[in-house]
């Protein structure tokens, strides 16, 4: 959140199948290119896309009903459990880490979902509150302070596939005054319900010019405010600049930068409770909508071992207790709602 880097586009073949997701090294990574017209996009540093895997579990919603026994329990299970069984080689949790946040993301699109249809997810996010650890209390973030970004996402079969929208934002936001507009891409092979797998290519505008120029939802009523931000979304889509977005509120207890080790390499996870409605996120009292366990293997973590271990550790999540039942899961395949 932002995870990404910063951004000229780099392509790659698109990997055929898990086994040759096995095979690929740092070696194996996109080389840096051009943007669509021939030049170099103008970017806030010289790197491309960022890449990783990111693999994603449902957790029952009713065993989270009293969310700090739930919190607790699940975590218990990840320890005495999966890194029990899988020893420290395989799998590594390491307790009491991570940073708790409330936050409300909120995706936009058309009336007639025209972005959905076209494979992308557009999604405003912004944090509500931070958890103190000295104080053990909630403390309120203020707008100007709240790492708001807003996020791009196309889902696509391929990499190929998914690089080949232009998602770049306007000049105008990349020449911005304040720390100049900063912004961040990603390239990712999501591995979400079994049989779900699929590319997404994401760029996200977030730090201090970006909230001047969207200073909150009230700035983000229509295309047109959309195409002064993205402008190849725009031509993309080919609709009115008077189109109206709508808007679905999701509120988020999220717990990031959870430390665990996949054959020894490092990386971060991420639990996140989705709720209806703020008051429900605050009393942390009501069974969530939906819950998310997560984790992201980046560019420096990815090998055959941190690979193959991420995929059995994601089975047995999947057969395990606490994940929802294979005959409730949503059909594979699809369009996610965006980053996490």
């Amino acid at each position: 959140m932002p995870y990404l880097r910063s951004d000229r586009r780099r392509l790659s073949p698109a990997p055929r199948g898990f086994v040759a997701m096995l095979c690929l090294s740092l070696a194996a990574l996109p080389a840096l290119a051009a943007g669509a017209d021939g030049k170099k996009k103008a970017s806030s540093a010289d790197e491309g896309p960022s890449k990783q895997f990111e693999y994603q579990v449902l957790l029952q919603p009713q065993k989270f009903k009293t969310r700090a026994a739930g919190v607790a329990k699940f975590f218990a299970y990840l320890e005495d459990d999966i890194e029990g069984e899988l020893k420290k080689k395989k799998f590594k949790y390491t307790k009491e880490t991570g940073n708790n946040e409330k936050r409300v993301a909120v995706f936009l699109d058309t009336s007639g979902g025209d972005l959905k249809r076209a494979r992308f997810a557009l999604r405003y996010r912004r944090t509500l509150e931070k958890w103190d650890s000295r104080t053990k209390k909630w403390l309120e973030v203020k707008a100007e302070d709240s790492h708001a970004n807003l996020t791009i996402k196309h889902n696509a079969v391929s990499e190929k596939v998914a690089l080949r929208e232009d998602l770049t934002p306007a000049d105008a936001y990349v020449r911005g005054a304040e720390n100049k507009g900063k912004w961040q891409s990603k390239l990712e092979w999501d591995y979400y319900q079994p049989g779900n797998k699929k590319c997404a290519y994401s760029v996200s505008l977030y730090g201090k010019h970006f909230r001047s120029c969207v200073g909150g939802l009230q700035d983000l009523p229509d295309m047109k405010a959309v195409g002064k931000l993205l402008p190849g979304l725009m031509k993309r889509l080919k609709l009115p600049e008077t189109t109206k977005l709508t808007r679905r509120y999701e509120f988020r207890w999220t717990r990031d930068d959870i430390k665990l080790e996949l054959g020894r390499k490092k990386c971060v996870g991420t639990l996140m409770l989705v709720y209806r409605t703020q008051g429900e996120l605050d009393a942390g009292s009501s069974a969530p909508q939906k819950i998310e366990f997560s984790w992201r293997l980046k560019e420096k973590s990815l090998n055959k071992k941190s690979i193959a271990n991420s995929e059995t550790v994601r089975k047995m999540l999947w057969k395990g207790v606490w994940a929802v039942p294979a005959d409730k899961r949503p059909p594979a395949g699809g369009v996610s709602d965006g980053d996490r």
